[in-house]
């Protein structure tokens, strides 16, 4: 077993917090000692700080002083520790466990299951605590002994290691892990936030992506959909596809929530239920026959009616969207389609340029900080919805 002062250098980003490592047999654990350095203040090989003039670094002597105490306490601990005969037993993790409580009571270094529990809590959407929820459940199954794990732990090779073992077992896609990476390096971030931990692994663990297949139709098989001759609930699922395209791919929760204070004065505002982002769009006449079709008692629409919740509708409509291909000229299609089909034929069809199609998404301008400033035209937006909805439906 080896104990080991080590400044981390990972973030970039000096002061830079000192760190103790211990290991055994391959298992690595770490204590951080509540002391930030400058690189030209620490020996690294040496482990322990440099002898620099008071005038250059006044506070030198007292945060050497503490971090020889802080390392003696800590080696008193693991002296005690193999004097009761248990030390050979713990792993390293168990080790820091054990330090942690002798030295600061019930003062532990926060365990990542509980960051991960917080998070959940503080989201208002059942939806989010449950995608976050999905990638605590995965961890545990696929890292025995992941309820032990500190925000400390987290390493790049950690990282790695769960991206195997997500792999073999039952996530075979990168974009699909990299679902579960994203959650994880949110709950990082927040308790950096959190003051929780200075530990950030994603500056050397980079997510990597696979470029998926398009999903998106062209006008011509648009009108090749609208076109068919369909009854019941058929007829039903693909109006509710053409709606979605007319009010500019509007996410399916979104249009399942939507009430009747939602449509005002030609225009439809909501908030998106997975951003935030405010929403306005103009009703042209093809959605508002549509949402005169469809229109409900609990909500703008009937959907809300018979369903018991968007994820419920979502599963009967894509459902009855991939019967539609048997007489449709296309091998696949869900609600997700309608969006990308706006964005693409905007972009290959209608010559839109691509902040007006951000603008129209409710996407971000491509410098965050000129976002701040631009207040973007919706007339832009309408005029190209309009564009679009006469392209399709010759109106």
């Amino acid at each position: 077993m080896k104990l080991r002062l080590y400044l981390d250098q990972r973030d970039g980003r000096p002061p830079y917090p000192l760190r103790l490592g211990i290991s055994k047999k391959g298992d690595a654990a770490y204590i951080t000692l509540s002391v930030r350095l400058m690189p030209e203040q620490w020996d690294q090989k040496e482990q322990h700080t440099r002898r620099l003039p008071l005038a250059k670094w006044p506070q030198g002597p007292t945060i050497t002083n503490y971090i020889e105490k802080r390392r003696a306490d800590i080696e008193n601990v693991m002296l005690r520790l193999e004097a009761d005969g248990v030390l050979h037993r713990l792993t390293a993790r168990q080790i820091r466990d054990r330090i942690m409580v002798e030295l600061n009571g019930d003062d532990r270094q926060t365990l990542l299951s509980d960051a991960f529990s917080r998070v959940i809590a503080q989201h208002q959407n059942a939806r989010t605590r449950q995608i976050y929820q999905t990638t605590l459940d995965r961890i545990r199954s696929a890292m025995p002994g992941a309820d032990a794990l500190t925000l400390e732990d987290i390493t790049p090779e950690w990282l790695r290691q769960l991206d195997r073992r997500l792999q073999s077992t039952g996530t075979p896609s990168v974009n699909g892990r990299n679902v579960h990476m994203r959650n994880i390096r949110a709950v990082m971030n927040w308790a950096i936030t959190e003051e929780l931990t200075d530990n950030y692994p994603f500056r050397r663990y980079k997510l990597r992506y696979e470029q998926t297949r398009k999903r998106s139709l062209t006008s011509a098989d648009i009108r090749r959909l609208a076109a068919l001759e369909l009854t019941g609930y058929d007829r039903e699922y693909r109006d509710m596809f053409l709606l979605i395209f007319a009010l500019i791919g509007i996410n399916i929760t979104d249009l399942f929530s939507l009430d009747h204070e939602s449509l005002n004065a030609g225009r439809i505002t909501y908030r998106r239920a997975k951003t935030g982002t405010m929403y306005d769009i103009k009703v042209e006449p093809v959605a508002m026959e549509l949402l005169e079709r469809y229109r409900g008692e609990a909500g703008l629409l009937c959907i809300r009616d018979r369903y018991r919740s968007a994820r419920d509708y979502t599963q009967h409509i894509n459902a009855g969207l991939k019967r539609l291909i048997q007489e449709a000229p296309f091998t696949e299609l869900s609600t997700y389609w309608a969006r990308h089909s706006w964005a693409t034929i905007a972009y290959n069809e209608l010559g839109a340029s691509m902040d007006t199609i951000s603008a129209a998404l409710g996407h971000k301008y491509g410098s965050r900080v000129t976002a701040i400033y631009i207040n973007p035209d919706q007339k832009r937006v309408d005029d190209l919805n309009r564009r679009m909805l006469e392209l399709i439906f010759d109106v």
